[in-house]
């Protein structure tokens, strides 16, 4: 009985293997070849500069030593950024997006009231770029420069 069903079970693999496998057929003149995704469209984890990686750390921090890759994940789901299109995010998508500007990620990363996950220590964030700053007036005088009290200008 035993060697009943042990042909059974290896004919059963053996068909559904042969179901599987494609055969070397052309498609039909009715039948396209499906579509491969654009190579040349990179995915978002590769498009953003430090400083939107460094907007984005500090936007998403509420309270805790820092911010979950799930939350950094959670928040890009679905909005645009670098100028690209709103994209689906995955846990190594944002890894490699902060790998790819030196951004430390640590293990035990804690944020109430979920706890310690894996995340970006608030000391690790990067720092904002601040605005260019006000040019200095013209006619102040320069650093090492004596100071007149007469007209200098005829």
């Amino acid at each position: 009985m035993l060697g009943f069903s042990a042909a059974w079970t290896v004919t059963a693999l053996a068909l559904g293997y042969l179901a599987l496998t494609p055969e070397d057929e052309e498609p039909a003149d009715g039948d396209q070849e499906p579509e491969q995704p654009d190579e040349e469209t990179p995915h978002p984890s590769e498009t953003p500069a430090l400083d939107q990686v460094a907007q984005l750390l500090h936007d998403t921090y509420t309270e805790g030593s820092g911010v979950h890759l799930a939350t950094l994940r959670g928040h890009l789901n679905g909005h645009p950024i670098g100028g690209l299109p709103a994209a689906r995010w995955e846990p190594r998508d944002v890894r490699a997006l902060l790998t790819r500007h030196a951004v430390r990620v640590r293990p035990d990363v804690r944020v109430p009231p979920v706890g310690g996950r894996e995340g970006v220590h608030r000391a690790d964030f990067p720092p904002l770029v601040s605005p260019d700053p006000d040019p200095a007036p013209e006619d102040v005088v320069a650093a090492g420069q004596p100071a007149t009290t007469t007209p200098t200008t005829a």
